[in-house]
């Protein structure tokens, strides 16, 4: 519960300290006292944007609020994970400078304002007098019953799936039109790939036709260098071989003589040499051929390779790794329509489940629909609809959604008989601002954090209807803290607590102030409520009266 507003150079409040009780307290003033100003405070320091026009222009505006955890345990578990210190008692502070940059705090500790949001969330909520308009929308209208049926794990459950879904649509999508924008690609890649792979090219064929094609073009001219090699080394009477043997036979008889010797031994060696040399021509010979049929040939294949490569408009070296590229990327756009059909078929799987789920959810909301209902309509009638009938129904539409295929509408139906209308059809201005205050009545028991603001929500009623407005906060007020801005006696009146704001004039300022009443002060300003300016005797007694009645 929040125990503590301190407020300086906010608006017209220059410095206001203001300790709140539990139960129900009732805020009250002057129109332009500083009500409005009040309700602002608090929620710049909950983390909502700042308006500069209302800081002065010469000093920094501190805005404070205490609230007491120990009864709120998510809130514990938000500061946990914050890695902040944790006590029963939670200081929430905001320090807006005159250039209007802020800064928050949460526990003495620096914070993001949106940490500050996300504990605010689990401490306070507050419904403005023009709040019953967001229950006209039917998104809204299914958020109220699916979290006071407390089906936040199977919303969860099923955004889940729908977000898968949502993702795979986009990644068929996706697929779709880069399969569609490369069919006339592959139509163009599939020709090129069948007409070139009918070559059935080797991996290193060019080159080893290069060397064949070579060597066949000049086996002639090969072979009858060698057989001149041949004889010119051993097949001749001047043969070199026969020549040499000469000399060296010559030399020999000079072998005593050392001059001779190193010669002799020079020529002996170089028949050895020249014996190595014939005997590789030798083998040259017989592996040597003229083929001039196997050459046709290999000019046959190579025109064909070199054709095809210039039809290609490729290097005929790169031929091979061109095929083959064409084939990868076949292979690829193959993959994309496997993929494709995968895809499809996971879709399928998730729509099953989802459908599944959502069947599930939706008979899981048909159920509380009519507990929320009965609820609704109870309060509904106290409210000075004595006939209200309200209704919340449910229908399953074809649409996918993140919670489910369910619409809800809120119907009311005002007489007997007669058939129920959707609430924004059928109800007046202040018909539908007791319907959402008792929408939001019986939504409080579920979500409402531990303290909850109505900012004016008496607007528009009066008399006995604001009486029971009033009784009905009061209920409310036994499970929960409860604040409630107001400008109707019978509301303000019952209240635990009684605040007062009212605006002074000074010579040169003006200020806001914020002041707990009394026993006789209230007395008093619900008298002022009741009769203006002119407060009689037998409005003053009518105040007490109705003081005596609420707090005896």
């Amino acid at each position: 519960m929040l125990n503590f507003l301190g407020i300086k150079n906010f608006a017209i409040i220059k410095n206001s300290e203001i300790h709140f009780k539990s139960g129900m307290t009732t805020i009250t003033g002057e129109t332009g006292a500083g009500k409005s100003i009040l309700l602002d405070a608090l929620n710049i320091v909950l983390g909502a944007r700042v308006d500069k026009s209302a800081l002065t222009n010469d000093q920094a505006c501190e805005i404070s609020a205490i609230f007491d955890i120990s009864k709120i345990p998510n809130a514990k578990t938000l500061l946990k994970s914050f890695e902040l210190a944790e006590d029963n008692e939670c200081l929430l502070r905001r320090v807006i400078q005159k250039d209007g940059k802020t800064r928050a705090f949460i526990n003495g500790s620096l914070v993001t304002l949106t940490q500050l949001k996300q504990l605010s969330e689990q401490l306070i909520s507050i419904y403005g007098q023009n709040a019953h308009h967001s229950l006209l929308d039917p998104a809204n209208q299914l958020i109220r019953l699916d979290t006071y049926a407390g089906l936040s794990a199977e919303i969860d459950e099923i955004s889940t799936i729908f977000k898968k879904l949502s993702e795979i649509n986009s990644l068929i999508s996706e697929e779709q039109e880069r399969i569609e924008k490369d069919k006339t690609a592959l139509a163009l890649m599939q020709y090129q790939y069948d007409e070139l792979v009918q070559l059935n090219l080797g991996a290193d064929e060019l080159n080893d036709l290069d060397q064949e094609h070579k060597s066949l073009a000049n086996a002639e001219a090969q072979i009858q260098t060698i057989a001149q090699v041949v004889e010119c080394i051993n097949d001749n009477e001047q043969s070199l071989l026969g020549t040499i043997d000469n000399l060296i036979h010559q030399l020999s008889t000079y072998s005593d003589n050392s001059a001779f010797k190193n010669i002799y031994n020079l020529l002996t060696e170089s028949t050895v040499y020249l014996k190595e040399a014939e005997h590789e021509a030798r083998y040259l010979l017989d592996h040597l051929e003229i083929n001039p049929e196997k050459l046709q040939q290999i000019d046959q294949r190579l025109n064909e390779i070199y054709q095809l490569a210039r039809k290609h408009k490729v290097d005929p070296k790169q031929l091979y790794l061109h095929i083959a590229e064409l084939e990868q990327k076949i292979n690829a756009h193959a993959q994309n329509e496997q993929k494709l059909l995968q895809l499809t078929k996971d879709k399928s799987l998730l729509e099953e489940t989802y459908l599944s789920k959502a069947k599930t959810l939706s008979n899981k909301r048909q159920v509380a629909s009519k507990v929320f209902a009965s609820e609704i309509e109870q309060y509904v009638r106290q409210l000075n609809i004595p006939k209200g009938e309200f209704y919340a129904r449910i229908t399953q539409g074809q649409t996918k959604h993140a919670n489910g295929i369910d619409h809800c509408d809120f119907l009311i139906n005002f007489n007997p008989g007669q058939q129920p209308a959707p609430i924004d059809k059928v109800a007046s201005g202040g018909e539908l601002s007791r319907i959402g205050l008792a929408i939001h009545v019986v939504s409080s028991k579920k979500i409402a954090p531990p303290t909850i603001i109505f900012d004016e929500v008496d607007v528009g009623i009066s008399g006995g209807t604001a009486e029971i407005v009033g009784k009905l906060l009061k209920q409310v007020a036994k499970n929960a803290q409860i604040l409630c801005i107001t400008h109707q006696a019978q509301v303000s009146i019952q209240g635990d607590q009684q605040l007062h704001i009212s605006k002074k004039h000074l010579e040169h300022d003006t200020i806001s102030e914020v002041l707990e009443l009394n026993k006789e002060e209230r007395i008093n300003e619900t008298a002022r409520i009741i009769g203006g300016v002119d407060i009689t005797n037998k409005t003053l007694q009518h105040a007490k009266e109705m003081y005596e009645l609420y707090h005896k």
